[in-house]
This record gives C-alpha cells, sequence and structure tokens, in this order.
C-alpha cells in the first residue's frame, strides 16, 4: 500500500463504502451526506445544498439530485464530503 502521513488527514473522518455496483449505478450524493452523519434527514441535506454549505472535494455542490458514481472518484479511491467549514466524511470505492 502507499504510505500515510498526508495533510488534512482523512483517517479520522466518519467513512462509508460504495462497491462498484453501486458506484457504477450512481448513489444519490444527499444519501451519502445521511449516511455519513453531515445531516440528518434528506432534505436538511437539500436545504444545507441550495444554501452553498454542501461540498465535494472542497467543491462547492450546485445540485442536489448529483449522483455519486465512478466518474465522481476520477483516479481517486476515496472523495470527501463537507457540510459547512467543520464537518466532513469520506466515501471510498471499494476495489
Amino acid at each position: 500500500g502507499g504510505g500515510g502521513g498526508g495533510g488534512g488527514g482523512t483517517a479520522s473522518l466518519k467513512r462509508v463504502k460504495l462497491s462498484a455496483d453501486e458506484a457504477a449505478a450512481g448513489v444519490p450524493v444527499v444519501d451519502l451526506f445521511v449516511s455519513l452523519e453531515l445531516g440528518k434527514s434528506k432534505s436538511e441535506v437539500r436545504r444545507l445544498v441550495a444554501g452553498g454549505g454542501a461540498k465535494l472535494n472542497d467543491v462547492k455542490i450546485e445540485d442536489a439530485a448529483l449522483l455519486i458514481s465512478t466518474a465522481s472518484f476520477e483516479a481517486a479511491s476515496e472523495i470527501k464530503l463537507s457540510a459547512g467549514k467543520k464537518k466532513h466524511g469520506v466515501v471510498e470505492l471499494a476495489q
């Protein structure tokens, strides 16, 4: 495996895993926010997106209907979701 010790470590963050099948089909980003406890409900997450507080890899999510799929990961094995400045979680792509 690769060495650890990167900046802004995600090791302590809550994580959810997506299977290859789930990623191929696409999973609603609001579901992942709820799974990561970044929002109590889908409607709360939608409000967060509308207010500009929801981010994917530090980029603002513009559309609450966004699906997270294999393409969302680009070359990486995980992506970071954020709610506001302090709450973060990681979505991992199962290999």
